[in-house]
C-alpha cells in the first residue's frame, strides 16, 4: 500500500506555466520562492526559507484566481494561482468585489 504524502502547505499553479517552459516563481507563506522549472513532474517543491513542503495543485490554462473561503467565517475569498499571467491576476478593486459578490450568492444559494 501506498502511504499519502504530507504537505505543510497546498498551492494551485497554472497549467499554461508549465507549459510554457519558462521558469516561474513559486511563493510561500513565509515570503521564501522556489524557482519552477519545466517539465515539472514533482508533487511538492520545499520552500528554502521555512522547508515546508509545498503540494503542487496544477490546473488547466490560466484561470488566474480561483474560489477558497476563509477558514474562519466562511466567507468567499479569492486565491490567486501562481504562474498565472499578469493579465489574469491584476484586477481591478471593482471587478474584485463582483466576482466575491456573485461567489456570495452562489454559495448562499447552495447552503438552502
Amino acid at each position: 500500500m501506498k502511504k499519502k504524502r504530507k504537505f505543510d502547505l497546498h498551492t494551485f499553479v497554472a497549467g499554461d506555466a508549465l507549459e510554457s517552459g519558462d521558469a516561474f516563481p513559486v511563493h510561500c507563506n513565509c515570503s521564501g520562492i522556489i524557482t519552477v522549472f519545466s517539465p515539472f513532474e514533482e508533487e511538492f517543491v520545499v520552500c528554502p526559507k521555512c522547508e515546508s513542503r509545498i503540494g503542487i495543485h496544477i490546473l488547466d490554462g490560466d484561470p488566474g484566481y480561483i474560489f477558497g473561503a476563509n477558514p474562519a467565517t466562511g466567507e468567499p475569498i479569492l486565491i490567486p494561482v501562481q504562474g498565472s499571467s499578469e493579465q489574469k491576476l491584476n484586477l481591478s478593486p471593482k471587478e474584485r468585489e463582483r466576482l466575491l459578490a456573485e461567489a456570495r450568492k452562489r454559495f448562499s444559494e447552495k447552503k438552502k
